[in-house]
Order: C-alpha cells, then structure tokens, then sequence
C-alpha cells in the first residue's frame, strides 16, 4: 500500500511538475511568443517594460497613468495591493481629495483647459492592483490640452494619436474600451510631432 502511494506520488509530481509545465512552456512560446516572455516592448536605447504593467509617467509631455498604492518605487510588481477600502470610507475620500489637489498643483491638466474641476475619478484612486497599465478615453481626453502644450504641438493632432490607441472589449462585450498609458506614450515619442 505504501509502495502504491509512493509510486503514484512520484508519478503524478513528473507528470504535474515538469511534463505539463513542459508542454505549456513549448506551446506558448510556438504559438505565443511575445506573450510567454511577458509582452516585453523596448524603449529608450533598448530598456524593456512590460505593457501588461502600469510604468510611472511623471513628465508633463507625457500621459499618466492611475496612481501606485505600491510603496517606494510606482508600479512595483512585488508590491502590488489594494486598499479594500469602502467607497463611504473618510479615508478613501480623503484620499481622493489629497490626490486631487495634488494633480490640480503639479497641473495634471493645463490650467485653460475646461475640465479642470472635473478630474476622473479613475485618476484620483489607484486600481484594484494599483499596477493597471490602462486609463479610460475620458481619462486620456481630458490630459490632451496639457500634453499639446508641453509639446508645442496642435491638441488635433495627440487626440488623432489617443483615439489611434483605443482598445476595444474583448469580443466587444467583456471589458471597456481603454488606452495603454505605456504605448500612447511610446507611440507619441516615435512620432515627429511639429
């Protein structure tokens, strides 16, 4: 009985442990390539980042994204968490209040633009991961006056590059639509906007 269990315990871990994990590895690298290894896009002489994975866009000719909850460096995998923190919490709202004002200040959008007492609220909390690489149209709309002006580029012009950008539900109905903050960004950085 003993030796049935073991042999049957040494069977299923060669099975479970190095032939289905095999089988899968080969399969998406034939068949996924780009995904298996992380959906790694280069940038800046060569450095990688992965689109799947908010990055932290500070500059002001550059789109951002949600907030990080993660501590000490923005859209770090290690420390990705939520909150859980009720919609009715004072320190949720307090929170959003706190992030508000803070991308009022530092001009998150231009000070002419007509939405500046209107922030998305998506802007103002992070995401359930606080690593979501993703900003809503509206989100995106509404930085295109600021982005324009930093780079001294007609706002038709980024907004024709945002819509570009969209990406749609999946099968049309799982999801909402939303923009990648890492590859408009890469996106605008490859254009010769002027």
């Amino acid at each position: 009985m003993i030796r049935q269990n073991i042999t049957l315990f040494l069977v299923l871990t060669f099975i479970t442990g190095i032939v289905f994990p095999l089988i899968v590895t080969i399969f998406c690298e034939l068949l996924l390539p780009y995904q298996s290894r992380g959906s790694l896009m280069e940038y800046a002489s060569n450095r990688r980042a992965s689109e799947l994975v908010g990055q932290s866009f500070t500059e002001m000719q550059y789109f951002w994204g949600r907030p990080s909850v993660t501590a000490e460096r923005p859209y770090n995998l290690m420390a990705g968490t939520s909150s859980n923190l009720s919609n009715k919490s004072m320190a949720l709202q307090e929170a959003k209040l706190a992030n508000r004002d803070k991308l009022t200040e530092i001009g998150y959008i231009s000070r002419s633009s007509q939405i500046d007492t209107n922030i998305s609220s998506e802007m103002l909390l992070a995401s359930a991961s606080g690593l979501d690489p993703h900003i809503s149209i509206k989100s995106a709309l509404e930085q295109i006056p600021r982005v324009a002006n930093e780079r001294s580029v007609d706002s038709e012009k980024i907004e024709k590059i945002v819509l570009s950008m969209v990406e749609y539900p999946l099968l049309g109905i799982f999801g909402e639509s939303r923009i990648n903050v890492f590859k408009l960004n890469l996106a605008l950085d490859k254009k010769n906007l002027k």
